[in-house]
């Protein structure tokens, strides 16, 4: 997205009127990305991102951010069956493969785009296989 679309979102963003219930009200993430806090990031990828980004970037982006925020969304049911676990780690995997085609490419020049973070997701099954569902270790407000 280019800048202004980027300016554009987070307007669009601190316009919304959120049920209290989802926790803080959202605020534009173009001004506060580097302030906001857990409860944030999780409300905007649960209930924020996906409808403000639709038709501004292209179709295979979108997809890949479904797979995340259903991957997300389903970590942090209360109760999770084996097979919706195999999912979480195979839309997990389709993400980061997709993060890192889009933005790593196998290009020196482009390694500062591997963050830790994006490798940690490929670890989540194992640690809802350990602990449970996310919703019971995680420590900011539930996608729901």
């Amino acid at each position: 997205m280019s800048k202004s679309e980027w300016e554009q979102l987070g307007k669009e963003m601190g316009m919304i009127e959120a049920p209290s219930c989802w926790g803080r009200p959202p605020r534009d993430i173009s001004k506060y990305i580097n302030g906001l806090k857990a409860e944030d990031c999780s409300n905007f990828l649960g209930h924020y991102m996906l409808p403000l980004i639709h038709g501004r970037v292209d179709d295979r982006s979108f997809t890949a951010l479904q797979q995340l925020v259903l991957a997300m969304s389903l970590a942090v049911s209360y109760e999770i069956e084996s097979n919706e676990l195999q999912l979480i780690d195979s839309l997990l995997k389709q993400f980061s493969d997709w993060f890192y085609s889009t933005f790593y490419r196998r290009d020196y020049d482009h390694l500062q785009v591997c963050k830790y973070t994006i490798h940690a997701l490929l670890h989540i099954p194992r640690e809802i296989r350990n602990w449970g569902p996310a919703s019971y270790f995680w420590q900011y407000a539930e996608v729901t």
